[in-house]
């Protein structure tokens, strides 16, 4: 990424979670905020995420918000849309843990 300007905003997912993963939350906000893909059901996800970890539920209702725009069935099938992309049992449960930190009861 930093070879080459023109990359591809996705990649900013990858980097959300690796740094969602070692609990840096500020960090990963950061680069949730970088994967802008407005379409995209992930970034609001992972915004929301990483706002409940940093207990910032005001600004997180409003990614809830928009997530759930994006993907009306979200609260009916949260782990099973996450675990498409997150392999790890325990990275799933965390993003789970920073949802419901966020105001999101699954």
């Amino acid at each position: 990424m930093d070879m080459n300007d023109n990359y591809p905003a996705w990649y900013h997912g990858a980097t959300t979670l690796y740094y969602y993963r070692q609990k840096e939350y500020e960090q990963a906000f950061t680069e949730a905020v970088q994967y802008d893909l407005p379409t995209l059901f992930w970034m609001p996800l992972l915004r929301s995420a990483c706002l409940g970890q940093l207990q910032r539920k005001t600004e997180a209702a409003e990614e809830i918000n928009h997530l759930l725009k994006l993907k009306p069935d979200f609260t009916q099938k949260a782990r099973l849309l996450i675990q498409r992309y997150v392999k790890e049992d325990s990275l799933t449960d965390h993003i789970l843990d920073g949802l419901h930190k966020a105001g999101f009861y699954l």
